[in-house]
């Protein structure tokens, strides 16, 4: 046989064997609430999400993405913390050079939330960023637990209990319940994209002062609103509100007023732009609650306005607004249900 042709043999035989190797399945087992995904990407739909616990088949692994054996196909990211069944020769240390997270880095993760927090933040160079905002804050999942109350929340009343049971189906046992959640980080983007639509004078001030301090104060809130907020219009009619498809915010002008609109000073309309975007990052998940729980998302998109005016240190929206205050003390009843008349 000649020489080059057993070259060729023996370079197809290895490569091969090499294949053979990269297909090898194995078992892993989660060590907290993971999301399985329909695609390798932290864009992808969850198709999932798997208790603490739960064992996996890993059929393939490709960039960083297990391949997993479930009903159609379905990912994992292999840097969501977990530990192999029945574990091949270690594996050598990850270096400097296959890092692309904040919990590699500088963090302590434990849940599935924390490493996309993680990740999202080491694309935007903010592994030292400061945990005011709670997101990247380990959070513990007790044996057991089947609500976000059992974690850690401070939960007194039937509502915080209801809403921790729910969040807990959910995957959203974020550190406290208003904590910044991890689907908001991505691209850094400047406020000064967003377009101010201007009927009376002192209306895009304001809005530049609410944006402003949002900015100073509460940088992970700035970057939650203006990565879905397009476009702030003022109009002489027809309430306000957002358009949550299009991220359009609509105040209502109303005349001889200085400043005609809802919470009227800037600390409590820096504390709408995060309520409002709230409702668009609601809608991008499809969340269309309704019935007994139609109450959920105001509820949740005034636990981020609340914690973003603590961070700014102003006038909170309880003492701004005393109908939102009524209605977080008491969101299950349909009497404050501001929305359903």
């Amino acid at each position: 046989m000649p020489k080059c042709f057993k070259i060729i043999i023996w370079i197809a035989l290895t490569a091969i064997l090499c294949l053979t190797a990269n297909a090898q399945s194995f078992s892993i087992r989660v060590r907290y609430n993971t999301n399985i995904r329909v695609q390798p990407s932290l864009d992808a739909a969850p198709l999932e999400s798997v208790p603490a616990g739960t064992v996996l088949n890993v059929i393939s692994e490709i960039d960083r993405w297990f391949k997993v054996d479930r009903s159609g196909e379905a990912w994992m990211a292999s840097w969501v913390s977990h530990e192999r069944v029945a574990a091949p020769a270690a594996q050598p240390a990850a270096t400097s050079v296959n890092i692309d997270n904040c919990c590699n880095v500088d963090r302590h993760c434990q849940s599935d939330h924390e490493w996309e927090a993680g990740y999202w933040a080491f694309q935007n160079g903010q592994c030292s960023a400061p945990a005011s905002g709670g997101y990247h804050a380990p959070v513990s999942i007790p044996a057991g637990a089947d609500n976000c109350c059992e974690t850690g929340w401070s939960c007194n009343r039937e509502h915080e209990w209801v809403y921790g049971h729910w969040a807990f189906q959910h995957n959203r046992c974020f550190p406290t319940p208003n904590s910044l959640p991890p689907q908001s980080f991505g691209p850094y983007n400047d406020h000064g994209h967003i377009r101010i639509v201007e009927l009376t004078p002192g209306f895009r001030g304001m809005f530049n002062t609410a944006f402003e301090l949002l900015r100073t104060h509460a940088p992970q809130w700035y970057n939650y609103v203006n990565n879905v907020i397009t476009e702030v219009q003022e109009r002489h009619c027809c309430g306000a509100g957002v358009y949550s498809t299009s991220g359009v915010i609509v105040f209502h002008h109303e005349p001889h007023s200085v400043r005609p609109y809802i919470r009227r000073d800037d600390y409590t309309v820096a504390e709408t732009l995060v309520h409002e975007a709230c409702h668009v990052y609601q809608d991008r998940e499809g969340r269309a609650l309704d019935g007994e729980l139609a109450w959920f998302n105001e509820y949740e998109c005034e636990l981020y306005a609340w914690d973003s005016a603590r961070l700014m240190g102003g006038p909170t929206a309880p003492s701004a607004n005393p109908n939102n205050a009524r209605f977080m003390n008491d969101p299950m009843n349909r009497a404050l249900w501001w929305w359903n008349p």
